[in-house]
């Protein structure tokens, strides 16, 4: 029996399209069994009292905050189960609050919610009619004046609202000097000692400092602060032989320190 060429192409055809929908068929069983079984353990997770949050972890150094505030800002509550937790709603809260340099937000299964921060470090508490945290950028990041925030770092003052309003560039900048002179008094001798209570800001004079144990203030001017702070180290060690009652001290003259008494 002669087999017409044609019919056979056409059965040719016609078991590769079967095989075909075979396989498509098999692939898209088994996609639905998967979404089914996933869709499945995650309903049996959500009701799972195992996955019931405990435990709330706060991790990292708090310098001004409290473990307490952290998690009344993150708003989440014992009870809830932890596969319902939007990690990225619980960060976006977090991030509301300018004080955080970072947060990061994991879930410690079966039962636990790690809340990982990095509060930004104040480095003076900035005095105008009101009271900021300012860092070592420059940024003012919180207003504390009706908190109950520590307040026991050195105060820079000098600095307006309405410097901050109409000139933000240039207050930032004087914060940041201000930093660096801290920085360079806080490594000296004279320093360890005496402290730092206070550092004035003035357009027309400079910086002036306040130590925290004595009652003269030290005239730094803008710039040359390393210079100058030798000078003063220099002078100190003079003065620690024939102590006299100061006024103030000026550094701010070539090759010489100016005493007021």
């Amino acid at each position: 029996m002669k087999i017409n060429p044609l019919a056979r192409k056409k059965n040719v055809k016609k078991e590769v399209l079967q095989r075909r929908y075979v396989y498509f068929g098999s692939v898209l069983a088994v996609v639905i069994l998967l979404i089914g079984a996933g869709w499945g353990l995650r309903w049996l997770a959500l009701r799972w009292e195992l996955f019931r949050l405990q435990r709330m972890q706060v991790t990292g150094e708090l310098k001004t905050l409290t473990t307490e505030q952290v998690l009344e800002w993150a708003q989440v509550k014992e009870g809830e189960n932890l596969f319902s937790l939007d990690l990225d709603d619980i960060q976006q809260r977090l991030e509301r609050h300018s004080i955080f340099k970072k947060i990061l937000v994991h879930r410690r299964f079966p039962n636990a919610l790690l809340i990982e921060v990095e509060e930004l470090s104040p480095e003076f508490v900035l005095h105008t009619d009101r009271l900021y945290y300012v860092d070592d950028r420059g940024e003012i990041f919180k207003d504390i004046t009706e908190s109950e925030d520590k307040q026991d770092f050195p105060i820079l003052s000098g600095v307006t609202e309405d410097m901050i309003l109409n000139n933000p560039v240039q207050v930032r900048d004087w914060i940041r000097e201000a930093v660096r002179l801290k920085a360079i008094y806080a490594a000296s001798e004279f320093a360890r000692q005496y402290g730092l209570s206070e550092i004035h800001f003035d357009e027309q004079i400079g910086f002036t400092l306040y130590p925290e144990k004595q009652k003269y203030s030290i005239k730094f001017g803008n710039a040359n602060f390393e210079e100058k702070m030798q000078k003063l180290g220099d002078f100190w060690r003079q003065l620690e032989k024939s102590p006299v009652n100061l006024s103030s001290i000026d550094l701010n003259y070539p090759g010489k320190v100016l005493m007021t008494l």
